[in-house]
């Protein structure tokens, strides 16, 4: 089967490394086809020699970037990469046999590896955050698709109708492009030994902003379509305890305000905290295996932050949702 690798680039860091991890797998894909999304600095002359390179016009999102590399690809499988991920030398290997043992299967996904490649905190607390998402998925076919690294037959690419150019960046264009395969009784086969690695260095305040832009964009895209609570969210990367954490984190922030003007609330804030704690634990001592103590207490704090700019995130896509509902 022939693999048409898509790489969407925005001022891409590792475009290089990225590039030549798939040109040295060991199953070679028919193309690499690299997509700049109107970079302002020349990123990708030291690549050119192995891919095809297409400029878009304007800076307009991956799901634009995504969907002019495959309407410009040939293979019979597309498999999406972003330009912050090496695959290794047998994840094309790994995908297409698993496409050609099953062809009821749409779209393979993979899973990201528990390091970064980065020492900093926010680097290492973000890809384990989204690793333990991964791993402890215990669903064998999804109702989503994690956008860094997965492939899907042409024909259902062509049939979903690619990727929804209305959202705007890197956000929730790969949730919601998993979601249309899903409506479409289209398996998403996720392969935890399918790796790859994941090389994104971030800080704190980039972890939080993303982590509210893609709260805010993920309810609006989903009360717009009304499919809100048609999903299992067991079956995608926001398992009931995630989201339950998430509510807690604003539920407690907001009655431990309100306990220094009513101290009778305080209980109940350290109830709703204590339920937080029970929600977030597993993913904590996830860190604290992984990383050690010191690690983990910072990740205790971090992730009740990050919990809560989700919440607001939420409120923010409702409002969002709101006003297109009844006033635009």
């Amino acid at each position: 089967m022939t693999i048409s690798a898509i790489i969407p680039a925005y001022h891409p860091r590792n475009i290089r490394e990225c590039v030549l991890a798939i040109a040295c797998s060991r199953y070679k894909p028919h193309e690499i086809i690299l997509v700049d999304d109107n970079s302002k600095i020349d990123y990708f002359k030291d690549v050119e020699q192995y891919c095809k390179i297409i400029k878009l016009d304007k800076h307009s999102g991956a799901a634009r970037a995504r969907n002019a590399g495959a309407l410009a690809s040939k293979g019979e499988l597309l498999c999406f990469i972003d330009s912050d991920v090496l695959v290794f030398e047998d994840t094309l290997e790994l995908i297409a046999s698993i496409f050609r043992k099953d062809p009821e299967i749409s779209a393979v996904q993979t899973a990201c590896i528990d390091r970064c490649g980065f020492v900093n905190f926010a680097s290492q607390y973000q890809n384990l955050y989204f690793h333990y998402n991964t791993i402890t998925i215990r669903e064998k076919y999804l109702a989503t698709i994690i956008g860094h690294c997965f492939a899907v037959r042409r024909k259902d690419f062509d049939l979903a109708g690619g990727f929804d150019e209305e959202i705007m960046g890197a956000s929730v264009e790969d949730g919601n492009f998993g979601l249309k395969l899903y409506k479409l009784h289209k398996k998403i086969y996720l392969d935890q030994g399918i790796k790859i690695w994941h090389k994104r260095n971030l800080s704190p305040l980039t972890v939080i902003n993303k982590m509210f832009t893609k709260s805010s964009d993920k309810i609006y895209t989903l009360l717009k379509s009304g499919d809100l609570f048609k999903v299992n969210p067991d079956k995608t990367e926001h398992s009931k305890m995630k989201i339950a954490a998430i509510l807690a984190a604003l539920l407690s922030a907001l009655s431990l305000i309100s306990s220094i003007f009513f101290p009778r609330i305080l209980f109940v804030a350290l109830f709703i905290l204590l339920v937080y704690l029970l929600c977030s634990g597993q993913f904590v001592f996830f860190c604290l295996r992984k990383n050690g103590s010191i690690f983990a207490v910072k990740a205790v704090l971090f992730h009740y932050l990050n919990c809560f700019f989700s919440s607001l995130g939420i409120i923010s896509g409702l409002f969002r949702f709101l006003k297109y509902r009844f006033i635009e």
